[in-house]
């Protein structure tokens, strides 16, 4: 029929999402980017906080045992600068001092005073106790040093409660109901596991996993205009006009009791989303992807000024669906033929916010058939001797396989397939129409599938177009660059506020009275800033109380070291590692210890000439905030009034909106600073995790030398060498934009590709 929905045949963008008018965003609904309007929170609707929080973490800070025993030694061996030579000196210092103060008194009562003096100062009692009030100095101004740590997370904190609100003004922050529901296709310009995610339950079981498409002509409403953030003049990780579409890694799990629990770091791998520890057909940068789920402003993410604008974007992804030309073993065919395999995946389970339905429309689309140089021809038929054929098989004869996705739940999906018939009736299919009705999906909570298409192959003749790929990862480079670690980012804070913190010591300590002797011409007062010797002998406990703070904080600091969880994509199949203290000497997977992590990062595929090979590799060093997300959910959870929060009151905190957001934001920041991370006296000291640089296939370069990336299958490759590098990567700014440095590389990874028939020719 002429009204039929149709797409051209496209190896790039080889399917199309149909009968979906309802969820594609109209030009009078593009946003505007005002998430402030629409429930976003900046830095400056807090006014004063900053120095009311101050002195809300400097009263809870030292109640955490491990900051108490620190100020306990800072105290201990700053007393200790006090010996009985220096006290003596201060006495004597403290006597010259009030007797010349006194001189105007002439006579008698010149007399009297420095009496009166001598006998006071020369109480050694007196001088400790005022070398007490010096401590009592020194440790209150340092807890304000815990302050100004916590004052460099209080915008990321309070930009991030709440981190999404709905585009469209007035829809629910209780849950994803369909009217918030958008949907965007396009080709994907990047695909990775978020790196920084902020690491409590009311947010994320687990990171998101964000993959971003530059949306066709019909999607371009989605797009916010918000651009132009702070980036330091670095090139942003997004690339330009692109939409993001975020899933919770962990709450897309069918058992997400692993995110309850808490799990060792070194298990990461077993956890990192199913995508990743089943055999999936996940986005990578270069394939076509379709996507639906809640539309959202970022309000983590803000241009700035006066007015600022928020990206827009799905959050949480409700269904997903890519593609990949690929041989595939059918049970009808003896060896594998080329095929495409389309992968369809929907989930309620949201995290942060689950969708009230996922079986409120049936899910259509045209999808692209492999080539085939088969064309039907016309066989006479009748008894033989008098015809050559007294039976026929017709074809070709389109194959179907499908494979529920491990791990996405239980429910077990049967997507109608029917082919699109061409105009000539002698040529066979080009193209598919492939139905997920949503009464299918009814009550489940998360189902998918891999379908694969090819035909039938009884002579061999496709198999024959078949290469064998192995690609194995041997190793990298380690670091080329060396991240700043939790201890130099401490360091750098504490060289650039140690000056003002000790003009604070010095003020308030110049400010003890140690004399005040009543006289008939008024009292003779003596400060600690009137007598040298003493302004010496502070001046020697302050840099020892330095000293002594800077190195018990270091050793609250996790070990220092480069925590990786590497993740390498190969055609849409994801594999997660973790190694556990990289440094700057190569890791050579081919020694011995490293055999698993080799095994595991073989890759094994069944490519047809014209398909592609596409590499990537994205991932994170993790830092202590990092380290929270794979603890148990009880340590992992913002509170009011005892019981978790739920989203909707982190939108809309009731009763007491302000006092109540204050609050959220005053432990959040006062989680990330006291956390214990990795066993006993370690904190967090609110460092978060750093991006690893990414490696992303680039449709535009690709070519048929292993070198390209990605690679067109052509001929047989020898055991062949290759080295991809990675530019180095980092977050900036409280809103953690994710940026790339060319100018200087991470890493340097290889793998050694092999490339054979399937089948001899």
């Amino acid at each position: 029929m002429a009204d039929e929905p149709t797409k051209p045949l496209n190896r790039d963008k080889p399917f199309k999402r149909i009968n979906n008018e309802k969820f594609i965003v109209k030009a009078q609904e593009r946003p505007d980017g005002d998430g402030v309007a629409a429930g976003c929170h900046i830095p400056e609707d807090f006014g004063e906080f900053d120095k009311e929080f101050v002195e809300f973490l400097k009263n809870r800070i030292p109640a955490v045992k491990t900051v108490s025993d620190i100020l306990d030694t800072v105290r201990k061996v700053a007393r200790a600068v006090a010996d009985a030579a220096r006290i003596a000196a201060v006495i004597a210092a403290v006597i010259a001092t009030a007797a010349a103060l006194g001189f105007a008194a002439a006579g008698p009562i010149g007399s009297a005073i420095a009496g009166a003096a001598a006998a006071v100062a020369a109480t050694t009692a007196l001088i400790l106790g005022i070398i007490d009030d010096v401590l009592g100095v020194i440790e209150d101004v340092l807890k304000t040093f815990f302050g100004i740590l916590g004052r460099k997370i209080l915008p990321r904190a309070i930009r991030v409660i709440p981190q999404w609100v709905p585009v469209r003004k007035g829809a629910s922050n209780a849950v994803a109901d369909t009217a918030q529901v958008v949907e965007v296709e396009g080709i994907c310009t990047r695909s990775f596991g978020n790196p920084i995610d902020v690491p409590f339950f009311n947010w994320n079981f687990w990171f998101q996993w964000n993959v971003q498409v530059l949306p066709e002509p019909e999607y371009q409403n989605v797009l916010s205009p918000a651009s132009g953030f702070p980036t330091e003049g670095l090139r942003p990780i997004i690339r330009d006009r692109s939409f993001e579409i975020h899933w919770d890694a962990g709450a897309i799990y069918a058992d997400r009791s692993p995110f309850l629990n808490g799990f060792p770091a070194t298990e990461m791998p077993l956890h990192d989303g199913p995508m990743i520890t089943s055999e999936w057909c996940w986005p990578m940068a270069g394939m076509f992807v379709w996507a639906s789920g809640r539309w959202v402003y970022d309000c983590s993410r803000a241009t700035s000024g006066a007015r600022p604008q928020m990206t827009a974007m799905i959050n949480p992804a409700r269904a997903v669906a890519t593609a990949r030309f690929q041989a595939h073993d059918f049970k009808e065919n003896t060896t594998s033929v080329p095929a495409i395999q389309f992968l369809f995946f929907a989930s309620r389970q949201g995290g942060y916010i689950d969708h009230t339905a996922i079986d409120d429309t049936d899910y259509e689309f045209i999808v692209d058939l492999p080539p085939i140089e088969m064309p039907l021809h016309p066989y006479p038929i009748g008894h033989t001797p008098e015809f050559p054929h007294n039976t026929i098989v017709v074809r070709p004869r389109l194959l179907k396989d499908v494979r529920p996705l491990p791990e996405a739940g239980v429910a077990k999906l049967e997507p109608i397939v029917e082919p699109i018939r061409p105009e000539d009736p002698t040529r066979p299919p080009t193209q598919v129409k492939v139905k997920v009705p949503g009464a299918t999906l009814k009550g489940a909570g998360a189902a998918g599938f891999i379908l694969s298409l090819g035909w039938f192959d009884p002579n061999l003749e496709q198999a024959r177009n078949v290469k064998i790929c192995k690609l194995t990862v041997d190793g990298f480079s380690g670091r080329l660059q060396i991240r700043d670690s939790p201890a130099k980012k401490l360091l750098d804070v504490f060289d650039k506020e140690k000056n003002g913190l000790r003009d604070a010591i010095k003020k308030r300590v110049g400010d003890i009275k140690i004399l005040d002797i009543p006289t008939p011409f008024g009292n003779i007062v003596v400060h600690v800033r009137d007598v040298p010797v003493f302004g010496a002998l502070v001046e020697d406990m302050v840099a020892k109380a330095f000293d002594e703070f800077i190195k018990g904080l270091i050793k609250l600091l996790p070990l220092e070291k480069e925590e990786w969880l590497l993740r390498i994509g190969v055609n849409g199949l994801w594999k997660t590692v973790f190694f556990d203290g990289v440094g700057s000497s190569p890791v050579e997977l081919r020694e011995e210890k490293f055999e698993l992590v080799r095994d595991r990062l073989t890759f094994n595929l069944h490519l047809a000439r014209g398909d592609l090979l596409s590499f990537a590799t994205h991932g994170t060093e993790f830092d202590p905030v990092g380290d929270m997300m794979h603890s148990p959910r009880t340590n992992r959870i913002i509170t009011l009034n005892g019981a978790q929060v739920l989203w909707r009151e982190i939108v809309n905190p009731p009763p007491d909106a302000k006092q109540n957001r204050r609050e959220m934001v005053f432990q959040y920041v006062l989680k990330v600073m006291t956390d214990t991370t990795e066993g006993v006296d370690k904190m967090a000291l609110g460092f978060e995790n750093s991006p690893l640089g990414l490696i992303d296939p680039d449709p535009s370069r690709r070519g048929t030398s292993p070198q390209s990336n990605p690679m067109v299958i052509q001929n047989n490759v020898k055991d062949t060498p290759v080295r991809r590098t990675a530019t180095f990567a980092r977050a900036v700014g409280d809103p953690m934009i994710l940026v790339e440095d060319p100018s200087l590389r991470d890493y340097i990874i290889q793998y050694t590709l092999e490339i054979k028939d399937l089948v001899a020719q």
